[in-house]
């Protein structure tokens, strides 16, 4: 787990972590906090990630895939962007955290959710 300490870890430390994401929930577990910590350094990880978010029944589920998602998010990965307009427009919109701003380039994907969001919690 402390590999997401360290500046410059071999890449192949990282797959070895994104192995995890394939076991038993406590591991996929630890891997998946690992991976957050790792930021761009552990973008080669991407797709075992986005395969883990798959099996935990998308990004608009609580558990898991939040933190997984965080780790896209500080990877980098424009594909977290369609994953992340999900959570935003879903009930479980509160479990976003992102450890960096988002991309701006991500704001047509984002924004018409986001607004979605402010209409409706304006009406009640």
């Amino acid at each position: 787990a402390r590999l997401r300490y360290w500046r410059d870890p071999a890449p192949g430390l990282w797959e070895t972590v994104a192995a995890g994401l394939d076991d038993e929930h406590e591991v996929a577990s630890a891997s998946v906090e690992v991976l957050v910590g790792g930021g761009t350094a552990a973008a080669p990880c991407a797709d075992r990630l986005l395969r883990h978010i798959e099996r935990s029944g998308g990004a608009a589920v609580a558990g898991d895939a939040a933190l997984a998602l965080r780790a896209l998010v500080g990877m980098g990965d424009d594909r977290a962007a369609d994953w992340y307009a999900a959570r935003l427009g879903s009930l479980w919109s509160f479990w976003l955290d992102t450890p960096a701003p988002l991309p701006s380039r991500w704001a047509p994907r984002l924004l018409p959710v986001f607004r979605r969001r402010l209409a409706d919690r304006g009406r009640h």
